[in-house]
């Protein structure tokens, strides 16, 4: 077997590979007789087959199997042993290699593109880009506690109806004079103040007390016999009550009120804390919130960064051929006429960024993501409590190292955090090494600056 390189262009080359009868021969046979030995054909004993008879019928297309499997595997390692670094992958050079025919050729040449990575050198102290500082309003943080006290609420049951309450009500058929129908339809529901469209209905039941007794028209109260069928859970067979009166006792009533703020809800919202009052709760609040600010903050400066970064490092890529191995890559879900639509604004950054990623792990190590922060992480998303090892006996220790070794088995999950933790240790990298330029913003004006930058 022999293998060339001609330089095609600056950043791509053609690799010929030369493969005689000698290279796959003995495969060939080798394959040839395992068919044997499973051939199974009238007059002949199974795996007695006599082997010309199989050469004749299967030899061709074992030729074809075990040259294709020496070709693959000797540019592979063409590829390795001469470290060729190469972008994207090898592409056949399918109107060279249209002449080969295993019917009636024996030695072979086989031709394929290859894409070259460029030598870049890539300088971080002039790319320029502004971080989003976000700060927290006074005004957010008592919304945000509003919402929390209104989203842990306090359940109570009042003795009497009030404007958003949960009914608990004990509904009987009745006959024509008003009366409870004895082995009639009855049923304990349950209705939601709000669910109540007629207000003369609604104003009349609130202020009710629990035993109340009285007429009710779920249709009307409802809107609509549909409404009044899925409260009652009518059958088929009983869609005809929709539409009935029935009379009707509250039996519960039930309210939720927004949280008192005391040092057992803030337990409760924040367990690992110690906070005994309102302005510490509050304090917790906005450091919270500024945590979160941050993270979207610093995806999008991220974000950002790159583009900057992609802007700042020009160097030339094999476009045409990477154009080419998009479309082979995706097997026909992309078009070319897709991939030249979209190549300078998307394909060929994300190609960039690529090459520029890896130039930047390969001079600072640091930035690979490690085996143990993979695990690290998963320990901190299933029990918080193991960052405090003290609180944590040995038996919960094994537990929690036994559901993340479950993980680390996860490829999908594992490749997840991977990224995230890439991500983090990159943003982290460019802050402390752009020209960066500091603007603080409210949460609303970053959401703002956002729009317009999607805008363009």
């Amino acid at each position: 077997m022999n293998i060339t390189q001609t330089p095609k262009s600056d950043l791509t080359a053609t690799i010929q590979i030369n493969i005689v009868e000698a290279d796959y021969a003995q495969d060939v046979t080798n394959e040839l007789k395992n068919y044997q030995k499973k051939a199974s054909m009238p007059g002949f004993r199974p795996g007695k087959v006599p082997f010309g008879m199989i050469k004749k019928m299967y030899g061709k297309s074992v030729i074809a199997e075990k040259v294709n499997d020496a070709i693959s595997n000797a540019l592979q390692n063409y590829i390795v042993e001469n470290k060729l670094n190469i972008i994207g992958q090898p592409l056949s050079d399918d109107e060279k290699n249209s002449d080969i025919n295993f019917e009636n050729n024996v030695d072979f040449d086989f031709y394929f593109e290859i894409g070259l990575i460029p030598e870049i050198n890539i300088d971080l102290s002039k790319v320029k880009t502004t971080y989003y500082k976000l700060t927290v309003s006074k005004e957010t943080i008592e919304d945000t506690l509003k919402k929390i006290a209104e989203g842990n609420p306090t359940h109570t049951n009042p003795e009497t109806v009030g404007e958003n309450d949960k009914l608990d009500l004990k509904v009987h058929q009745i006959d024509k004079e008003g009366k409870e129908i004895e082995g009639g339809f009855e049923k304990k529901i349950h209705i939601h103040i709000d669910q109540i469209k007629e207000k003369t209905i609604k104003n009349d039941l609130i202020g009710k007390e629990i035993g109340s007794e009285f007429l009710l028209n779920l249709s009307k109260a409802l809107g609509s016999d549909d409404a009044a069928e899925k409260v009652l859970g009518l059958t088929d067979t009983q869609k005809e009550l929709a539409s009935a009166d029935f009379n009707t006792i509250i039996d519960e009533i039930h309210r939720d009120e927004p949280a008192e703020l005391n040092e057992d809800f803030f337990k409760r919202v924040f367990p690992t804390d110690d906070i005994k009052d309102l302005d510490t709760f509050k304090k917790r609040i906005g450091d919270e919130l500024e945590k979160n600010y941050q993270n979207e903050s610093d995806r999008f400066f991220f974000n950002k960064a790159i583009d900057a970064i992609i802007d700042a490092n020009t160097f030339a890529i094999p476009d045409e051929f990477l154009k080419r191995w998009i479309v082979e890559a995706n097997e026909g879900k992309i078009t070319q006429e897709d991939v030249t639509e979209n190549y300078d604004k998307f394909y060929s950054r994300s190609f960039r960024w690529q090459l520029i990623e890896q130039d930047l792990l390969k001079n600072n190590p640091d930035l690979a993501v490690k085996q143990e922060e993979i695990r690290e992480q998963f320990r901190k998303y299933f029990s918080p409590m193991i960052m405090n090892s003290e609180s944590v006996d040995e038996e919960m220790n094994k537990r929690l190292e036994g559901i993340v070794d479950n993980m680390m088995q996860n490829q999908e999950q594992r490749n997840r955090i991977a990224n995230q933790i890439a991500e983090q240790k990159m943003t982290t990298f460019l802050k402390s090494n752009l020209k960066i330029k500091e603007k603080q913003l409210t949460y609303d004006e970053f959401v703002k600056e956002i729009s317009k930058e999607q805008e363009k």
